[in-house]
């Protein structure tokens, strides 16, 4: 009696091979790779352009977190670990000053497709 005489289905064995090359390339991606986009808010001024604004801004102004930027923009940063600095301010000029960041400014628009039901847009 042979310890190998398991019959496997084809089906089964394909669908294991593509799961785990999936999850593998996934790890590469985002672990090796770092390939992926950080989204951060940076401060915003409603004088000039259209801001995002939380919620706890308009209701209740003490309800906000202290660390949080209240009326602000998104920003998208790809491959933060090329940053020359750590701190808040250097990577809010970081994105000012860079395209390496794509600034998001609010409208109905990016408020319907982020489906966050805590922002409004502040415009000016």
């Amino acid at each position: 009696m042979p310890l190998l005489n398991i019959k496997i289905n084809p089906m089964y064995a394909a669908f294991f091979v593509v799961v785990v090359t999936t999850v593998f390339l996934a790890l590469y991606r985002f672990v090796f790779l770092k390939d992926f986009f950080y989204t951060i808010k940076i401060p915003c001024d409603p004088e000039t352009s259209t801001c995002f604004v939380d919620k706890c801004t308009v209701e209740n102004p003490t309800s906000c977190p202290d660390d949080e930027v209240a009326v602000f923009k998104l920003a998208m940063l790809y491959e933060p670990e090329n940053l020359a600095c750590d701190s808040k301010e250097c990577i809010y000029k970081y994105c000012e000053d860079s395209a390496a960041c794509d600034v998001i400014e609010c409208s109905e628009k990016t408020l319907l497709s982020m489906k966050n039901k805590d922002l409004n847009c502040l415009a000016n």
